[in-house]
């Protein structure tokens, strides 16, 4: 019997971006420290408690997409030398891709992170981790 190491892999590379361990990392944090590394919120609204919720948003190019190459070369020589030339040009194929997003909204009480939602791309957010 053959088994796959597919299902093993993907358990681990879905525990290497798990959303809930990277938003973990900022709970108890205060806004000010969340302000100073992601800048200003997008947007930000207060509850009648004085809870506060902020959203910060990025984008950023996918880097994925599909392309065509095309090349042009040469070769010349004599006597057992050769001397090679050529040039290439990329063009890219279809729409753009879509960008990397991760939005979190975070939930604040007496200034302190305490819940938040994580949306986008799991690798694109990781990246947002508090170290």
């Amino acid at each position: 019997m053959r088994r796959s190491a597919c299902p093993a892999l993907l358990l681990l590379a879905a525990c290497a971006t798990d959303p809930a361990a990277v938003s973990e990392t900022w709970n108890g944090a205060t806004y000010p420290e969340v302000a100073a590394i992601w800048g200003q919120p997008t947007g930000s609204s207060k509850d009648a408690d004085g809870n506060e919720m902020h959203v910060w948003r990025n984008e950023a190019p996918s880097g994925a997409g599909s392309s065509m190459s095309i090349g042009f070369g040469g070769i010349r020589g004599g006597g057992g030398v050769g001397v090679g030339v050529g040039t290439g040009v990329t063009v890219p194929v279809g729409p753009p891709p879509a960008p990397l997003v991760c939005e979190r909204r975070m939930f604040f009480s007496n200034g302190v992170v305490v819940d938040q939602q994580w949306n986008g791309d799991p690798h694109y957010c990781a990246t947002f981790k508090r170290r």
